[in-house]
């Protein structure tokens, strides 16, 4: 008699396969919030500096 059971090894497979994804987008969602912080910094950095030399500090 054959049961409809699904295979485990297939299901871990597919749950390693889900994980990895998960890394993925995770890593690549950090990247760009690194970028942005970046960004910002710059331009605050810019900013201050410009305010600096147009007061004449």
């Amino acid at each position: 008699m054959s049961t409809n059971k699904p295979d485990p090894v297939a299901h871990m497979s597919d749950l390693h396969d889900s994980e990895h994804k998960f890394e993925l987008a995770m890593a690549k969602q950090r990247a760009e919030t690194f970028r942005w912080m970046l960004f910002q910094t710059t331009v605050i950095i810019g900013a201050t500096a410009g305010l600096l030399k147009l007061f004449g500090c």
